[in-house]
């Protein structure tokens, strides 16, 4: 080996020289036969482990590919922009609404997956479960469709849609989408949360926000309910609060469960559904629950008197004065409406809404600013022209306050309207 010997002799430098010249040991290990039986059990361990990796990559793949392991339900939050003319197909053709895009907020839930992405169908708004089109007879309201979040293949973006609402009647625009995200191949759309475009006539930006109806812990429940086993928060309800909402983020006070105009005698309370029936509890998914009438995760405050019917209903970002007179509510049409109320597709603002809150995502209508609906149509902006109702005018003086404690559950006899406020809204009533 002429390499090793000039090593030694300090030609490749001293480190060389010292690592050739060391003194090293050669021991020669005598080989042992091993046990047969040993062999054996090694080999079959071998293999197992095999199998167990095998098996749990198959259960691994075959639930990615059914989306196990994708969000079940997320709740969708989008800013209060306003499409004013939307082409709605009904009845085979198209008629132009105006689509407030906080109509759709609320919970959307997981059925199936597209694009191998889950999609996400939108919920009710009034117990948060998945609409049911055989329950809704469309005589008086249209039939409920829900509107969908899913991925587009061709766009390389999440979008909001819907089957029956278009930009135009012409339009063929990838996925048909309202609002899309900034390009993404994420397959989770709670990573595209932000800016998303906004069709509005135009294109226009809003900021998206959208979460997962998942608990771990009982801060994911705004530490006003616990996380169960199974990832949903069981709000809490007693000692003078209820809590309300995927995360108990909504609160009502039993103070504040029956509320009154600063200016005026009459009061406004909420419902317990138990009452328009005379049963004592609802049930919901088999299990008894606080059954006070809520849309879009807040209480609904009605006030009955001398046969009129007035209702304060949320409705993605406002709360909308209502006039429901004539409506029964020991009827089966009744149950049918309140249960499938969707703000967009009963035309709520433009039918029965005679007052209307400022944007707000308050738990209650106190403390948030009034407007009458004074006037509609084409020299008005989409929602009227908006008179205040708080008093001197004031901005951020708000129009109802809590009335106090109600320890009575049901809702009890209310007093007569202010007749000043009474008169003005009859005159601005929409029949």
């Amino acid at each position: 080996n002429k390499t090793f010997r000039l090593a030694r002799l300090d030609v490749f430098g001293r480190r060389m020289q010292r690592a050739c010249t060391m003194r090293w040991f050669d021991q020669e290990f005598e080989y042992h036969k091993g046990c047969a039986k040993h062999k054996m059990m090694l080999k079959a361990l071998y293999f197992l482990n095999i199998l167990l990796f095998i098996a749990a990559m198959v259960v691994l793949s075959t639930r990615q590919m059914n989306g196990y392991y994708f969000c079940k339900e997320i709740t969708l939050d989008v800013g209060d922009g306003i499409l004013e003319e939307a082409f709605v197909r009904m009845n085979g053709s198209f008629e132009k609404w105006v689509l407030v895009y906080s109509y759709f907020n609320g919970v959307f839930i997981k059925n199936g997956t597209h694009a191998g992405r889950p999609l996400y169908k939108e919920a009710r708004k009034f117990d948060r479960q998945p609409y049911n089109t055989e329950n809704q007879d469309g005589t008086k309201y249209p039939v409920v469709v829900p509107a969908e979040i899913k991925y587009c293949e061709e766009m390389k973006a999440w979008v909001l849609t819907h089957e029956n609402i278009r930009k135009s009647e012409t339009d063929d625009s990838s996925c048909n989408w309202l609002l899309r995200s900034p390009e993404t191949d994420s397959f989770t759309v709670l990573d595209s949360v932000g800016k998303w475009d906004m069709w509005v006539g135009v294109l226009g930006t809003t900021d998206v926000s959208i979460s997962c109806n998942r608990c771990f812990e009982k801060a994911d429940c705004n530490l006003n309910g616990e996380c169960s086993d199974e990832g949903k928060c069981i709000c809490d309800n007693g000692n003078g609060v209820n809590y309300f909402g995927e995360h108990c983020e909504v609160k009502l006070r039993d103070d504040c469960k029956t509320i009154l105009p600063e200016d005026g005698n009459y009061t406004m309370s909420i419902e317990h559904m138990s009452s328009w029936s005379g049963e004592e509890v609802a049930v919901k998914d088999g299990d008894v629950w606080d059954d006070i009438w809520q849309e879009y995760s807040r209480p609904v405050f009605s006030s009955v008197d001398n046969n009129e019917r007035w209702s304060l209903v949320y409705s993605g970002s406002r709360w909308f004065g209502m006039n429901l007179t004539g409506t029964d509510k020991t009827s089966q049409r009744w149950l049918q409406s309140v249960s499938n109320y969707h703000a967009f597709w009963y035309r709520a603002y433009a039918t029965t809404t005679t007052f209307v809150s400022a944007p707000t995502k308050e738990s209650s209508p106190v403390g948030v600013d009034w407007y009458l609906i004074s006037e509609r149509g084409d020299q008005f902006g989409p929602l009227g022209a908006l008179a205040p109702l708080q008093r001197h005018n004031q901005t951020g003086r708000g129009l109802f306050r809590c009335a106090g404690n109600m320890n009575n559950k049901n809702t009890r006899s209310l007093s007569t309207f202010d007749r000043k406020l009474t008169k003005i809204l009859k005159g601005h009533v929409r029949t």
